[in-house]
């Protein structure tokens, strides 16, 4: 069907292939992100205030090498399925 390889290069155009290239993080990239995050925000489902992860220096080399696996599919995703908050109704 020639409408439907129209549509792929279409897209192809638009939308750059994906990089083959291993994405790097720094320690330093991860303290600059947590110092820009406001203290006492919500908490993610780790239930670790912005705050603590401030202050908690020791993890912030083993974060930016966890991140980096996940990033570049060397190590996949925790199910985090069980641990969602449910919307109030």
């Amino acid at each position: 069907m020639q409408w439907i390889n129209e549509v792929r290069e279409a897209i192809d155009e638009v939308i750059p292939p994906p990089c083959d290239d291993l994405i790097t993080i720094q320690e330093s990239d991860g303290k600059s992100s947590i110092r820009s995050k406001r203290n006492w925000s919500s908490p993610g489902v780790d239930k670790i205030t912005n705050y603590w992860m401030k202050k908690i220096t020791a993890l912030h080399e083993g974060l930016a090498v966890a991140l980096k696996k996940i990033i570049n599919n060397e190590h996949s995703l925790p199910q985090l399925n069980g641990y969602a908050k449910e919307s109030a109704q």
